[in-house]
C-alpha cells in the first residue's frame, strides 16, 4: 500500500527544504570559513590572518601574496579576465532558471504553512536576506 499524494508531497517538500537549509548552511559555512583564518608564512609556520576585505575579488588575496613578477602578474590578470568573463556569461545564462527553481520552491514550502508558520518562515526568509546581502564577498547583482 503507497504513501497517499498529500503524504508524498509534504515528504517531497520537506526533503527540498532540508536540501535547501543544508546548501544554505553550507554556503554560510564555506563564507564565514576565512574570517580570522590562519594561513602558512613564507617559513611554513600558521599564522592569524586578518579578515580579508569582502570588496576585493575572491581571490585577489591569494594572488597578492605569490609575488608575481610584473610580467607574471599581467598574464594572471589576463587569464583571470578571460575567465571572469566566461563565469559571467554562465552565470547570466543559468540565474533565471535558477532563481524560478528557488520562488517555486518557496511557494511550494509556503503552501504546507498555516497562518503562524507563514509569518515566521517570512520572518526568517528575510532575516536570511538580510545576512546575504551583509556578506557578499563581491558586488555583483544576484
Amino acid at each position: 500500500m503507497g504513501l497517499g499524494r498529500s503524504v508524498t508531497v509534504r515528504l517531497g517538500a520537506a526533503a527540498v527544504l532540508a536540501a535547501v537549509f543544508g546548501l544554505g548552511t553550507a554556503a554560510g559555512i564555506a563564507l564565514d570559513g576565512n574570517e580570522g583564518a590562519t594561513s602558512p608564512d613564507d617559513s611554513g609556520v600558521r599564522a592569524t590572518t586578518a579578515p580579508r576585505d569582502r570588496t576585493e575579488p575572491p581571490n585577489e588575496w591569494i594572488i597578492d601574496r605569490l609575488n608575481l613578477s610584473v610580467e607574471q602578474r599581467a598574464q594572471v590578470d589576463s587569464v583571470v579576465a578571460y575567465y571572469g568573463s566566461r563565469m559571467s556569461a554562465l552565470q547570466k545564462q543559468y540565474r533565471p532558471q535558477y532563481r524560478a527553481i528557488v520562488d517555486s520552491t518557496d511557494g511550494a514550502l509556503k503552501s504546507l504553512l498555516d497562518g503562524g508558520q507563514l509569518i515566521r518562515y517570512d520572518s526568517l526568509s528575510a532575516a536570511a536576506a538580510r545576512w546575504r546581502a551583509r556578506n557578499r564577498s563581491d558586488n555583483r547583482d544576484r
